[in-house]
């Protein structure tokens, strides 16, 4: 059975997995237009989550999620539904869910998904997720319409499990995010900001890791963040259309990652549209 598929408009390259799929089964990660692997010029971009002693959440590449904020909290033993995965059972530890029913379509540039989920205790959503390569960059266009008879409050992310080129994460690594508001001196065991610029004064030997809610509008140009090496050159950025409700720049050994929130704030039969655009270059 095949479980995957790719693009490739010549200059990019992206593997990505079809919803159902013996890669990834877990409660995370959104499993409608799960890329695993990127390519830009037979440069890889993507990197796969890495254990350090404790099992891994199997993330990898450009891996969306949500993270319903303010949605009811479920008591153990409910059911409840969590966008993108399905619907769980909390307090549940096993790898056994209700899968959400996705239907999609892809060729050479393009990738489609689409996915109507149940209604669980007055929650239900539909979303439509496009992928496309253009030029130099993957544009990711997500439209969720809340179809519940509640109001549908969240973020969506992306996880961004990104190296330059397998360049080991450390001194040669330079990410500028432009979306924070107050761009003050921060530093967390390797990792330093200096005005919204992150750097390392060494290579980190633990995950290093900065949160904020108090974010801004992203440049003109729609630039939340870019990162490059130093030395070579190699870079890759996000560009989003929308302001973030906050953001987290994290890294390990092998990967640095800056996380954008999309807000998402419907009443029933609302729904909103963003976009996010990653580019590369070496």
């Amino acid at each position: 059975m095949k479980e995957f598929f790719y693009l490739d408009n010549g200059t990019i390259r992206a593997k990505i997995l079809f919803p159902v799929n013996k890669k990834y089964e877990g409660k995370r990660f959104c499993h409608s237009g799960f890329i695993t692997d990127i390519w830009y010029k037979n440069v890889k971009f993507s990197e796969y989550e890495r254990s350090q002693g404790d099992p891994t959440t199997e993330g990898s590449g450009m891996c969306a999620a949500y993270e319903p904020l303010e949605m009811e909290k479920p008591a153990d033993g409910q059911r409840y539904l969590m966008p993108g995965v399905g619907v769980l059972t909390a307090g549940d530890t096993g790898r056994e869910f209700e899968r959400l029913p996705t239907e999609f379509s892809y060729d050479d540039l393009h990738a489609v998904f689409t996915t109507q989920s149940p209604d669980v205790d007055g929650y239900s959503y539909f979303e439509t997720r496009k992928i496309m390569l253009e030029d130099d960059e993957i544009k990711e266009t997500v439209t969720l319409r809340n179809t519940g008879s509640k109001r549908f409050a969240c973020s969506e992310y992306n996880h961004n499990f990104l190296s330059l080129g397998g360049l080991d994460i450390g001194t040669d690594y330079e990410m500028r995010v432009y979306c924070i508001q107050k761009p003050e001196s921060f530093s967390f065991k390797e990792m330093v900001m200096e005005n919204g610029i992150f750097t390392y004064d060494d290579y980190p030997t633990r995950s290093c890791f900065f949160k904020t809610f108090d974010t801004k509008p992203v440049r003109e140009d729609g630039m939340a963040w870019e990162m490059r090496s130093k030395s070579t050159g190699i870079s890759c950025y996000e560009k989003v259309d929308f302001v973030p409700d906050r953001l987290q720049v994290w890294n390990d050994y092998y990967v640095m990652c800056c996380e954008v929130f999309a807000p998402v704030d419907l009443a029933p039969g609302e729904e909103v549209t963003w976009t996010r655009r990653w580019g590369f270059s070496v």
